[in-house]
């Protein structure tokens, strides 16, 4: 019987320590670990606590982190707040915060994408550094402050769109490139800057993002064309069932179809009419 008890708690172990985790990383924040899905889901009102690279709650599983969700209410990314999570893939970031603090995201090498709202208003140092495997990166139109060496990530970085309609200055060691084999500037020289419709100019004479070798706007929407007026059609006596035959001139010279100003109309009843066309 001892035997299988025994037997029975070996078994169930790994349940216990496969479980969820979860705890407070902020003041009126906090967060879960779905051990299942490896999913961080960061909730709650407020900002994140700040933390240097060894402090982080999750920071003796966070090879385990897949999925980062920050559920609406949370102001701020704290600083290494996701530091060398290296298979996380996918971090929602929600419209309600404003701030993604120093090397949040340093080291994320499995991350591919990042879209930053219209809501955030600084991005701190280092924030997607060394992100090796990011290809694409949207920047809200709210954007003040770029801090040195944001999106320093890699030669994947293929594509960067950018919503700021007016764009700020940035050091150029935003976009440099620091992990050797390629030119500190390959971002620059490779990657493609797409900017709102009418900026490119702005852009292009902006540090340092006139850096960038290849900056694309989208084409300008076509005026929109005045639809043509219908050729006048057959007109009817207003007396009977008549219909126009054919048009003159006031001078006597025989038109094709009515033009606008006063004809002349003969109609198929024999009569004749002056008509003015508009």
């Amino acid at each position: 019987m001892k035997k299988h008890l025994l037997l029975l708690v070996f078994a169930l172990l790994p349940m216990f320590t496969m479980a969820d985790e979860g705890g407070s990383c902020g003041k009126d924040v906090s967060y879960t670990f779905e051990t299942a899905t490896g999913t961080l889901t960061i909730q709650g009102t407020g900002d994140m606590k700040n933390y240097n690279f060894t402090l982080t709650p999750w920071r003796s599983y966070r090879s385990d982190i897949l999925v980062v969700i920050i559920k609406d209410g949370v102001t701020s990314i704290g600083n290494y707040a996701f530091f060398d999570c290296s298979a996380l893939s996918f971090v929602s970031i929600p419209n309600s915060v404003t701030s993604i603090g120093a090397n949040a995201f340093l080291g994320c090498t499995s991350l591919t994408a990042v879209d930053i709202s219209d809501n955030v208003t600084s991005i701190g140092n280092s924030a997607f550094r060394d992100c090796t495997g990011l290809t694409s990166v949207t920047i809200g139109s709210g954007v003040k402050k770029i801090g040195n060496f944001a999106f320093s990530c890699g030669v994947n970085l293929s594509s960067i769109n950018v919503n700021m309609n007016i764009p700020i200055e940035i050091d150029e060691s935003v976009f440099e490139y620091t992990g050797g084999n390629y030119s500190s500037d390959i971002i620059y020289l490779a990657a493609t800057l797409n900017v709102p419709a009418g900026t490119k100019a702005l852009y292009s004479n902006v540090a340092s993002w006139k850096n960038f070798m290849n900056i694309q706007e989208p084409e300008p929407e076509p005026e929109p064309q005045p639809e043509p007026e219908p050729e006048p059609s057959a007109i009817n006596n207003v007396n009977g069932n008549a219909t126009s035959s054919t048009y003159y001139t006031v001078g006597g010279a025989q038109l094709k179809n009515a033009q606008r100003g006063l004809n002349i109309v003969r109609m198929s009843d024999g009569t004749t009419r002056k008509v003015m066309v508009k």
